[in-house]
């Protein structure tokens, strides 16, 4: 039985191939990111919300677009993906 986390062997060959043709000077690092985000989710990432909130509208406010990808799968892109913040600002 496959697992559903992780895929078989070519879909994170495929993954990881998608991901270095995005940011091609991404670090193995960045990639372990990217499935460590599939398997424990954005959860992880706040201790505290209303914190989180006030820096996150902070960052919006002073954001410009560089004209980068406004969605990116994490890991084989089956559970989570991000969004860039510049979509919430222009809707």
């Amino acid at each position: 039985m496959q697992d559903q986390t992780f895929g078989s062997k070519a879909q994170i060959h495929t993954a990881v191939e998608r991901h270095f043709q995005l940011y091609p000077a991404s670090l193995l690092i960045d990639v372990y990111k990217s499935f460590f985000q599939v398997e424990h989710g954005p959860g992880h990432l706040l201790k505290d919300p209303d914190a989180a909130r006030k820096r996150f509208d902070q960052e919006l406010s002073d954001m410009t677009s560089r004209g980068r990808y406004t969605l990116e799968p994490c890991g084989l892109g089956l559970r989570f993906c991000r969004v860039n913040r510049i979509v919430q600002q222009t809707g």
